[in-house]
């Protein structure tokens, strides 16, 4: 069958961007070609949309690379199964992934313009079980072993224990864990393994800071 000229980006973006990320996991390549990432993308990009840049939102913000996207994906291991909260919701498109790999996703994001366009965005898709609220993560109540898994979309500092309290048994949380005052940071996959809680770094990436976790200013005497 012949692909047209979108599907032909779309089939470049998962194998010419994606996969060589080392993103393996045929249910994460495959959410890629379902959820079209055009969607997502404000109309004046919409032509870079399946390219390898970090494409603007608003502002100075801007979304992450499909490669990122598709990395952080495979990293938390999703489960048709899962409870899913995201840090960061930006134009939505990884709660989408998110919500076609696991049962449902709590999105919360500090700007409410963020959560606006991003609940527009999955309405005209028709896709269920994404709820968006705006929210700055620190005032947002979380049970104790209420999430499968979390996702932070930004950097920090290291990962709010409340939001490791929130992973049930077998639980995942995946940040990208970076230095004060430093711009590389790690992707790092936290598990709750028989209630012990161990973390791994995956790989290493520079991405600025999550909205909220902005360092603090160190003063030197």
């Amino acid at each position: 069958m012949t692909m047209n000229n979108k599907d032909h980006m779309r089939f470049n973006m998962i194998e010419q961007q994606i996969r060589p990320w080392n993103v393996l996991n045929q249910r994460v390549l495959n959410a890629f070609d379902v959820i079209n990432r055009d969607d997502f993308v404000a109309e004046e990009h919409k032509t870079l949309a399946f390219s390898e840049v970090r494409l603007p939102l608003q502002g100075k913000d801007l979304m992450l690379t499909p490669a990122m996207e598709g990395r952080i994906l495979q990293e938390i291991e999703l489960e048709p199964t899962d409870n899913v909260l995201l840090i960061g919701s930006g134009s939505g498109f990884l709660a989408a992934l998110a919500a076609h790999l696991g049962a449902k996703v709590t999105a919360i994001d500090i700007n409410p313009d963020y959560t606006a366009m991003a609940q527009k965005n999955i309405d005209k898709l028709n896709i269920s079980d994404v709820t968006f609220i705006t929210a700055d993560v620190k005032d947002f109540a979380v049970e104790k072993n209420s999430y499968d898994a979390i996702i932070m979309t930004g950097s920090v500092l290291e990962a709010p224990q409340k939001l490791v309290d929130a992973l049930t048994a077998g639980g995942r949380l995946f940040a990208f864990i970076g230095m004060q005052d430093q711009t590389v940071t790690s992707g790092t996959v936290i598990k709750n393994q028989l209630n012990e809680i161990r973390q791994e770094s995956r790989f290493e990436i520079e991405l600025e800071r999550l909205h909220g976790f902005e360092d603090k200013p160190q003063f030197v005497f």
